[in-house]
């Protein structure tokens, strides 16, 4: 994964290994400090469908939004 800033942007580039790993339920946590922001992560999963991540994110305890 290349990780990179542009101002207030943060880039992630993927690679076919990042991919493949994703899919494999292996989610990537990014922590934002090693981009140059104060603090802060990001987390990258995979779903099937947008359906499949829904559900997932509230088996885990996630609490999204009223809109989702």
């Amino acid at each position: 994964m290349i990780k990179a800033r542009s101002g207030d942007n943060m880039l992630f580039g993927l690679s076919a290994g990042n991919i493949e790993r994703l899919m494999e339920g292996k989610p990537m946590m990014i922590d934002l400090r090693e981009i140059g922001f104060e603090k802060g992560h990001v987390v990258i999963f995979y779903g099937r469908t947008e359906e499949d991540m829904k559900r997932d994110l509230l088996e885990n305890g996630v609490l999204l939004p009223p809109s989702s």
